[in-house]
């Protein structure tokens, strides 16, 4: 890569984040680029260098928590750990994304009824992908005979929807952080859709820093 390439590529991801600021405070249909070039301290000509209109630039911004998410749930499903270790994991690192990068993932979860149908579609694949990689570990846990009787494609789904409300009820001043929330899902999961370990009274929280730290050896 040249100089001048990566010197553009800088300058495309300062767009991209100076339009994730604007996006989130305002809303993509009130926002315009005059509102990013200010954000950014230059003028709206020179940001069309870099794209070619205010959807271009959702459409790439919306694909980017996604995409984050896939390369996360492939790294844990190839870790050591456990099918309901790696589903908490999961559960644990999405909420850690989406309460380090509040901006992008609230234009993920909001602004997405505004992308056009080429970039919807571009989205709708690769939540589909995420979904079934989610979907893969249930499946695998059930083959092992650690499932209760549940409809795994519900499960799925509610994993991957109650994760990402927690955008909307968390507060960033608050007391509970990722670890705290994905113990305190994977509890009530366990309660619900695993079967008890064997030898226990009842479900088992699942060892988030223990799941961590072998995840990390893993790596």
């Amino acid at each position: 890569m040249t100089v001048e390439e990566q010197s553009n590529r800088g300058r495309r991801e300062e767009v991209l984040m100076a339009a994730a600021a604007v996006f989130s405070d305002k809303g993509y249909r009130a926002s315009t680029i005059q509102d990013i070039g200010r954000e950014l301290g230059t003028t709206s000509a020179a940001l069309y260098y870099y794209f070619g209109s205010k959807q271009e630039i959702l459409g790439e911004l919306i694909v980017r928590p996604v995409r984050q998410l896939r390369e996360m749930a492939a790294e844990v499903a190839r870790s050591p750990l456990s099918n309901r270790e790696k589903l908490g994991e999961i559960v644990r690192r999405h909420i850690d994304m989406m309460l380090k990068q509040r901006d992008l993932f609230t234009i993920f979860l909001r602004e997405r009824v505004e992308l056009e149908p080429q970039h919807a579609g571009r989205l709708a694949e690769m939540e589909e992908e995420y979904y079934r990689q989610i979907r893969a570990i249930i499946e695998d846990a059930a083959r092992a005979g650690e499932m209760r009787a549940v409809n795994l494609q519900m499960l799925a789904l509610g994993i991957i929807g109650m994760t990402n409300w927690v955008l909307r009820w968390h507060k960033p001043d608050g007391a509970l952080g990722a670890d705290e929330i994905a113990r305190a899902y994977m509890d009530i999961l366990g309660g619900g859709a695993f079967k008890d370990p064997p030898g226990s009274a009842g479900a088992a929280p699942v060892p988030v820093e223990a799941a961590r730290r072998r995840v990390k050896r893993a790596s």
